[in-house]
């Protein structure tokens, strides 16, 4: 069974460039660095259409366990390049609008 780390936000209208340049930044991160990933079995970022918040952003990250969240959580925290892009995401968005969940299937 699956473990999802289930983060919503709303990006600022103003930041969407910024937003979409910094996921790309993410992406080419995560692919060079393998080991401080390991665990996480895939990541998704949606952007909502219709329902709850419409035009906000739902990221997924799926781990097959929570032992494989923690890890992943505890390599990130220390990893000072993943940092610095972390940080960079938070004027990109609304801080209220901000929730992050863990969520472990059923079936």
């Amino acid at each position: 069974m699956s473990t999802f780390m289930v983060e919503n936000y709303v990006v600022w209208p103003q930041k969407q460039g910024e937003f979409t340049a910094l996921l790309k930044t993410f992406l080419k991160y995560k692919e060079g660095h393998p080991e401080v990933f390991k665990g996480l079995k895939s990541w998704k970022v949606f952007h909502r259409e219709f329902g709850g918040i419409s035009g906000s952003y739902v990221a997924m990250w799926e781990f097959d366990s929570m032992a494989d969240l923690d890890g992943v959580m505890k390599r990130v925290q220390k990893d000072e390049q993943f940092s610095k892009i972390g940080h960079a995401f938070e004027p990109l968005y609304d801080p209220a609008a901000y929730s992050c969940e863990i969520w472990s299937t059923v079936v």
